[in-house]
């Protein structure tokens, strides 16, 4: 049986302390490959210890399980990581068409059918003077969308082939629908999604902002494609919001993709890329978030990063434990319930990079490549501006079967793991 090698790099930081792991792992089919319902049993590992106060790590030949902790701010993670031999063999030429996660059909069981009122919005064809209540008395502008109060089973539907330019899409506390009669925004038509192309304020054609911006609750959105907003946000889920879906977006070119705030929240099959490429201030982020019940899934990546800043930065997840507001508990916020799989990245500087406290994190069938060797940072350093050190960096999270086949230069710059 032919094994293919492959060197892993990685450091380990505690502190000012730094470790440097070296290893070459032989990947071959096995009992350790995952079974048709996703699970895998361990390897027996062969375990080497290396110690650095209270760090530990131990390492097997084929599947690798390894467990860390740190003491001082009571951290554990367990990490597997597994391929199987097809998957091997098909990202081995690091063709970013060889795998396309996106996963449109998962959405279709959001989209309800239960609306009540329906509103038509159509750049090319409409009149923001119609009723807006068909295709033929269509709207002509989101603008006009915002002058209006959306209820429990409204549904939006914009046309494609629809461009909106230095227009946005934004959805208040007073927009709200139930579980059983979410609103619904989305495409109807044939032809390109309909576009949000240099989002600006309803209020102030001047002011930036982000091309979709969502404060209310049980509101499920879909098929838009953002350009152009090189300075902003391509979505923004408040964390009053909760129960919203984000569903089939291509997001090119913004500052910053997805900021998903809040609580039973859903990011789904979004194409993300070119993020940070213009500049803007988020650091080439294609997702971040913080709240509790949050999905992210079969999201495909490419391209998050910042090349215009001081240090490059970017990466496809960021987990930033902090709410802002006078009555909120900043770092004392705790995530709960974050459930991270089956999602793809190419060309990014990092996977995921995290600073705070979370439970019940899972980190699940992803694919990295081409990538920084930093796949998966977490920081235990209290290195943020705002950080008072009066709470613990707290991580709880499984690593389980992911593929990550680093490519670009190590740069082994900041602390963490």
């Amino acid at each position: 049986m032919r094994l293919r090698a492959h060197k892993v790099i990685s450091w380990l930081c505690v502190g000012h302390f730094c470790l440097l792991f070296r290893r070459r792992h032989f990947w071959r089919r096995s009992s350790n490959e995952p079974s048709a319902d996703g699970s895998v049993t361990p390897p027996i590992s062969s375990q080497s210890k290396i110690s650095s106060g209270a760090t530990r790590a131990s390492m097997s030949s084929a599947n690798t399980v390894s467990s860390l902790s740190y003491s001082r701010n009571s951290v554990s993670s367990v990490v597997q990581v597994s391929a199987s031999s097809s998957l091997r063999s098909s990202i081995s030429s690091s063709s970013s068409s060889v795998l396309v996660p996106i996963n449109t059909n998962l959405l279709q069981e959001y989209r309800s059918e239960n609306n009540l009122v329906s509103y038509y919005i159509d750049s090319q064809g409409g009149d923001d003077q119609n009723a807006g209540t068909s295709p033929d008395l269509a709207w002509k502008s989101l603008d006009r969308l915002g002058k209006i109060k959306l209820q429990p089973g409204d549904s939006v539907r914009l046309s494609r082939g629809s461009v909106f330019t230095n227009q946005h899409l934004y959805l208040d506390s007073d927009d709200w629908g139930t579980e059983e009669y979410p609103i619904i925004i989305e495409a109807y038509g044939q032809g390109e999604l309909p576009t949000i192309e240099d989002p600006r304020a309803l209020w102030d054609k001047t002011k930036l902002v982000d091309a979709i911006s969502v404060k209310g609750r049980y509101i499920h959105i879909f098929d838009i494609r953002i350009k152009n907003a090189e300075k902003v946000w391509g979505v923004s889920l408040d964390h009053s919001s909760h129960h919203i879906i984000i569903g089939g977006m291509d997001i090119d070119g913004a500052s910053g993709g997805i900021r998903a705030h809040g609580e039973h929240q859903k990011i789904l099959s979004n194409y993300i890329r070119n993020i940070g490429s213009k500049g803007g201030n988020s650091g080439g982020i294609c997702i971040v978030f913080v709240g509790k019940s949050l999905e992210f899934a079969w999201n495909r990546m490419v391209r998050c990063v910042n090349d215009t800043m001081t240090r490059p930065d970017g990466s496809a997840f960021e987990y930033y434990g902090y709410i802002s507001g006078d009555d909120q508990p900043g770092y004392e916020y705790i995530s709960e319930d974050i459930h991270i799989h089956h999602n793809f990245l190419e060309d990014g500087l990092i996977f995921m990079e995290a600073y705070g406290a979370v439970k019940n994190m899972t980190i699940a069938y992803n694919v990295y490549l081409n990538g920084g060797h930093s796949g998966i940072l977490f920081h235990f350093d209290h290195s943020e501006p705002l950080d008072s050190l009066n709470h613990l960096l707290t991580y709880e999270v499984k690593i389980i079967n992911n593929t990550f086949l680093p490519t670009q230069p190590q740069s082994p710059g900041g602390w963490g793991v």
